[in-house]
């Protein structure tokens, strides 16, 4: 069972890494940037797996279609950058995903703007987690 959680997690850490440099990628080429620099930081692995981990028992607590249950996920989504966001603001001192200062970033901590990525993603967690829950991988 803990093998089993720990590959999971493992899993899902890896796919959130992976998701955000494409998406910071994606970004920098918008920018101009012909190298396509992405970036992230080791230190989201725990909040990318720990958050898909709390969606696997949302999705199989909620008696929902999918295209329900991702609207669902945007406000668990919210709710883990914050605490992260706050946790990684108490550890080292700063945000790591620093949004600055908005009507949208409330305490810094998230950017509700981003809400239709976090919409995108929880579509892309449903997908692999059906795909996961067929193929017995993780």
């Amino acid at each position: 069972m803990i093998i089993e959680l720990l590959s999971r997690g493992f899993f899902w850490a890896c796919v959130g890494l992976l998701i955000e440099c494409v998406f910071t990628g994606i970004g920098s080429a918008l920018r101009g940037d012909k190298r396509l620099q992405c970036t992230t930081y080791l230190w989201l692995a725990p909040v990318y797996a720990t958050a898909a981990l709390v969606l696997e028992a949302v999705s199989g607590a909620l008696p929902w279609p999918w295209y329900l249950k991702v609207f669902a996920y945007v406000p668990i989504i919210f709710a883990a950058e914050a605490l992260f966001g706050w946790i990684s603001l108490k550890a080292l001192g700063k945000v790591l995903w620093d949004y600055g200062r908005s009507a949208w970033t409330p305490m810094g901590l998230i950017n509700l703007k981003y809400a239709h990525w976090w919409l995108l993603a929880g579509t892309v967690f449903e997908g692999l987690h059906y795909l996961l829950g067929r193929t017995h991988v993780a």
